[in-house]
């Protein structure tokens, strides 16, 4: 059985939010967060809540054990329906890719071409639940 603890919550939708401000963005969750530990969601408002994927990605997730879970987010809930019923899950985070943003993965083994909205770099049992994706490509 592995225990997950509640690292952060991430407050705003604005990921340029600067530091110190009061308000935890995803971008800033992503560089305070430890081994095994939960990024949750608390941003206020019915949502969803579209987050901008900042112009040069979100930080490489490099820990371990790190969840990042949607269905904390106030007013989420996961689908209850029987399989042959339609999926009746409410998400209410949203990552909006749509005017670009990417990560290059500058590593040995990666081409200067490779990119990723949420990197996840030599870390085991990186958990992302319910989160919903939008890009142009």
């Amino acid at each position: 059985m592995s225990l997950s603890l509640h690292a952060v919550t991430v407050t705003t939708a604005d990921n340029d939010s600067p530091p110190g401000d009061g308000l935890t963005s995803l971008v800033e969750a992503i560089q305070t967060v430890q081994p095994g530990e939960t990024i949750s969601f608390a941003i206020p408002g019915a949502g969803p809540h579209y987050l901008v994927t900042p112009a040069n990605g979100y930080p490489l997730i490099e820990k371990a054990g790190v969840t990042i879970d949607g269905y904390t987010q106030p007013g989420s809930s996961a689908n209850t329906a029987p399989f042959a019923e339609p999926n009746n899950a409410v998400l209410r985070i949203v990552l909006d890719s749509r005017d670009g943003g990417r990560t290059v993965i500058d590593y040995p083994g990666f081409g200067d071409s490779e990119s990723a909205v949420l990197p996840v770099f030599d870390a085991a049992n990186v958990k992302i639940d319910e989160i919903v994706y939008y890009s142009q490509e």
